[in-house]
Parts: structure tokens; C-alpha cells; sequence
């Protein structure tokens, strides 16, 4: 989520002569402590031309973030991304308007669940959302494909906008895992199938299309957490 989040701070959003201050708040679970190894994103952030002022850590349900808020505060936070659970998310918006962080900060979250938001609007008020996925209102072939495969296998839930992005980042997975498996049989036969061979087709797409769902996709075998090729 940083990636794509700080390209449109810096390209869009941010108006001001001095540097950005951009700090994070991600869950504190093995796989976003990895996101900051080896320093990739935070080298990414500083060729910008963003100042990255550091990464707060809070547990997926958290009771009090005012700590973690603090500490960016202190080092003058312009924009927080907000990598976070939806509970956390809403916590964290709650502890943000106390302190009076809001609006001075601005707040961006990485995939919000729209029905998230229709719960809690207050709470979300001027918070930023990015998504890896188009919107169930956009009219592409891989969004037709989700709401056909909806009315197949689940007729009777809730209509497309009160469903999460998930639904459809879910359907993006499936066409790739399709076209990966396809590939290594192409390739290795059935008799021949493994995990190896699956994992090594899946890393070597190339301009990999989800019918719109996604940006058109290459995976590198050198950082393979990746949605595209940015």
C-alpha cells in the first residue's frame, strides 16, 4: 500500500514547497514487519522526495492508539498510512480527531471495506482509502465475471456495494492461480504437477490481465509480495 499511496501524495495530493512528512501505522503481524525488510519501501519513500519519519506498530484490535499517534505527531506527521484491520482503523481515526490531529494530519487507509464505513462514517470521516482493485460500479470484464459468479454460487447476499473489495481481489487471485496452474501443466504435465512448478509459473507472469480488476500483472522472482510490477 505505500507504494501507489505515496505516489499520489506526491503527485496529487501534496501542494507544499517542503518535503512531506509520511509516516505508517501497520498491525503488528510477521508479514507487515516484513514489508519494511531489507529497506526497499523505505528507500522508495526517500527517492520521492517524501520524509519518511517511521513505522508505528498496534495490535489488530487495538483498545488505545494515542501512544503510536503520538510519536508521529511528534515528528510533525503530514500523512499516515494506515495498514491496519478495519477495528484499528476505526480506533485509531477515534484517537486521531481527540488528540486534534485531524484535519492538520491526513489520514489514508490501505483497502477500507466500504460496509466498514457505512458503519462507522463518523469515524472515517476524511480518511483517504486506496484499493489494489477496481470498484463494483465500474463496468470491466473481470467485474462482470465477479457478479456472474456471485449470482451462480451465492443468488441470495447482499447486493455488489455492500460486499468488500475482497470479494473481488479474491476473483483477481483466482484468475491468476488459473493461469499459473495452466502454464505449469503446459509445461510439466500432470504426472509432473508440484507446488515448485506452480510457484515457479506464478513468478514468471508477465502483463497478466484480470479482465481490470487489477493493474495488468508481472510478478518478480526476486520480490514476489508484489501485486504489480511498480
Amino acid at each position: 500500500g505505500s507504494t501507489y499511496t505515496v505516489s499520489m501524495i506526491k503527485d496529487i495530493l501534496w501542494k507544499e514547497a517542503r518535503p512531506c512528512n509520511y509516516g505508517h501505522i501497520f498491525y503488528d503481524t510477521p508479514t507487515r514487519r516484513q514489508l519494511l525488510v531489507g529497506g526497499a519501501i523505505e528507500r522508495f519513500i526517500q527517492e520521492s522526495g517524501l520524509n519518511y519519519i517511521g513505522t508505528e506498530y498496534v495490535p489488530f484490535v487495538p483498545v488505545d492508539t494515542t501512544v503510536q499517534l503520538k510519536r508521529l505527531a511528534d515528528k510533525g506527521a503530514d500523512w499516515i498510512l494506515l495498514n491496519a484491520s478495519p477495528p484499528a482503523g476505526k480506533t485509531i481515526m477515534d484517537d486521531a480527531r481527540r488528540l486534534g490531529m485531524t484535519p492538520k494530519t491526513k489520514f489514508v487507509m490501505v483497502a477500507m471495506p466500504e460496509p466498514t464505513v457505512r458503519k462507522s462514517p463518523e469515524s472515517f470521516e476524511g480518511c483517504y482509502d486506496t484499493k489494489p482493485v477496481s470498484s463494483w460500479g465500474e463496468d470491466l470484464p473481470g467485474v462482470r465475471l465477479a457478479k456472474e459468479l456471485i449470482q451462480r454460487y451465492r443468488p441470495g447476499s447482499a447486493p455488489y456495494k455492500d460486499l468488500s473489495w475482497a470479494y473481488l481481489s479474491g476473483v483477481a487471485s483466482a484468475v491468476i492461480l488459473e493461469d499459473s496452474v495452466g502454464r505449469a501443466l503446459g509445461k510439466d504435465g500432470y504426472e509432473n504437477l508440484s507446488g515448485e512448478a506452480i510457484r515457479e509459473a506464478l513468478f514468471s507472469s508477465k502483463n497478466l490481465d484480470t479482465g481490470g480488476i487489477m493493474p495488468e500483472i508481472t510478478l518478480d522472482p526476486e520480490f514476489p509480495y508484489a501485486y504489480c510490477d511498480y
